[in-house]
């Protein structure tokens, strides 16, 4: 393991432990659909009024509308993969 930037270590054997990562913050969902937002805002899709995770893009020749829900699937990915299974076999 790499000492973090900007940190000088005390002692050449010294432990260093993790208080807090990525993937264990809270805020974490909410960090990561902001930053989508923004990029979807920054190619001209529109946020509903109504749903903040419905979006649009209207053009001469299509009409997109992204629904995006933000959420540690890792613990339904067998529940993802029956639908994606049910539609594809349905359609």
């Amino acid at each position: 393991m790499n000492i973090p930037q900007g940190m000088t270590p005390f002692n050449i054997n010294q432990v260093y432990c993790l208080t807090m990562f990525l993937y264990n913050l809270k805020q974490i969902s909410q960090q990561w659909f902001e930053k989508l937002t923004n990029f979807l805002l920054f190619i001209n899709f529109i946020q509903s009024k109504f749903d903040s995770s419905l979006f649009r893009k209207k053009t001469n020749i299509s009409f997109i509308t992204p629904i995006v829900y933000v959420d540690d699937i890792r613990d339904c990915i067998i529940d993802i993969n029956d639908v994606k299974t049910f539609i594809n076999n349905a359609f």
